[in-house]
């Protein structure tokens, strides 16, 4: 076989495998619905955890949740606990048909509920970005969208580290 033909398809190979490995999940939107009915008393969306929908809400770091106020009375949504906001944010009253936007820059769990219907609490998990390495043999979780591979120890991809 003629060795330029065998190293245009090894070139050709190595580039696609290396372009695959920078692949990154995009920062993700989530919409949360505040349904018809979820500021009633006696209101069976705390029994059924469906006061916000979905609950909880899983989200990349970087993304953005959007919450739609879809009944007919006004609502909040209040990081924290009820009666207890912790200041990572809150909407404000919003009425009916309203949205509220929130991005997450940090990864974690975020508590939040309707100040006007405490009985309304609802979850935010932020997770991070996986990226695959560029060797194949593990994930690393730096975001950069490069496939740097955290754990290689060829020193062209990373000579600083060591192989696990």
């Amino acid at each position: 076989m003629n060795n330029k033909v065998v190293f245009a398809f090894v070139f050709s190979l190595l580039s696609i495998l290396a372009l695959s490995a920078q692949n990154v999940s995009a920062a993700s939107t989530a919409d949360v619905s505040i349904p018809i009915g979820s500021g009633q008393p006696a209101q069976t969306c705390v029994i059924t955890d469906s006061c916000y929908i979905p609950n909880p809400v899983i989200i990349d770091v970087d993304g953005t949740v959007t919450w739609t106020n879809n009944d007919s009375v006004i609502h909040t949504v209040t990081s924290g606990v009820p009666i207890t906001p912790d200041g990572v944010f809150d909407s404000g009253i919003f009425s009916s048909g309203q949205t509220f936007s929130q991005s997450f820059s940090q990864v974690g769990s975020f508590d939040y509920f309707c100040q006007v219907h405490p009985w309304m609490t609802g979850v935010v998990t932020v997770q991070e970005i996986v990226v695959l390495d560029s060797d194949g043999d593990g994930y690393t979780t730096d975001g950069s969208g490069l496939g740097l591979d955290c754990d290689d120890s060829n020193p062209a991809i990373n000579p600083s580290a060591t192989e696990i």
